[in-house]
């Protein structure tokens, strides 16, 4: 189904890993949105997490890509946001910590009339152990996402779509080693399969969130 020449899909994604970042461009050109896609990632970058070669956290970078776009009328159709784990592992932070920030990058994006694609941590068994309390607040923030998606659901055309891989294929503490190893380079980052399984399960829920709305 071709896309009417008066849309306009851009997608600012807003992913720590920058195989990530690249791997879902490509695979978003299948959808029939045919997306602009920015790349606002940051490698090592979180919340309160500085980037490994950028030393600077998300929420700036996400508020300047966004009031950017929005100041130019071209606001984004979705921002994706999959933030947190090196909050939680490499700073130490709380979930309720994590929660405040990814609060802000919400709600700057619903007032620009945005969608969010709200992604929690996958779990990182090479990292913690599933018992470690780590783990526990990795959940826990999982947990709160979820609720602040309901809240602000409703109250605006825009909306928090929550996508919950753990759920379906990415519960990686219940995979054996061999099958695990597939999913996982080091423990943490996953190989280039699945990243190219998570950009397309991305893309699926775009498109189908799209034609809902057409």
């Amino acid at each position: 189904m071709a896309t009417s020449p008066w849309i306009r899909t851009c997608v600012a994604v807003l992913l720590q890993a920058l195989m990530m970042c690249y791997l879902m461009c490509h695979q978003m050109c299948i959808v029939t949105l045919q997306p602009i896609v920015l790349h606002a990632g940051v490698g090592g970058a979180g919340i309160y997490a500085r980037g490994f070669r950028r030393s600077t956290t998300i929420p700036p970078v996400a508020a300047a890509a966004i009031r950017s776009a929005s100041d130019h009328n071209r606001p984004f159709n979705y921002v994706i946001v999959m933030l947190g784990i090196n909050d939680l592992l490499r700073e130490g932070k709380s979930a309720e910590d994590v929660k405040s920030g990814l609060q802000q990058i919400y709600s700057e994006a619903l007032n620009a009339g945005s969608n969010v694609i709200a992604i929690p941590p996958f779990p990182a068994p090479g990292f913690v152990s599933k018992d470690d309390y780590k783990e526990a607040e990795r959940k826990k923030l999982a947990d709160l996402i979820k609720g602040m998606a309901a809240d602000a659901n409703g109250k605006q055309s825009a909306r928090i779509i929550v996508m919950d891989l753990e759920a379906d294929r990415f519960n990686f503490y219940n995979m054996d080693p061999s099958e695990r190893s597939r999913w996982l380079d080091d423990g943490l980052h996953m190989t280039e399969m699945g990243y190219n399984i998570l950009g397309r399960q991305i893309a699926r829920v775009i498109d189908g969130d799209w034609k809902k709305r057409r």
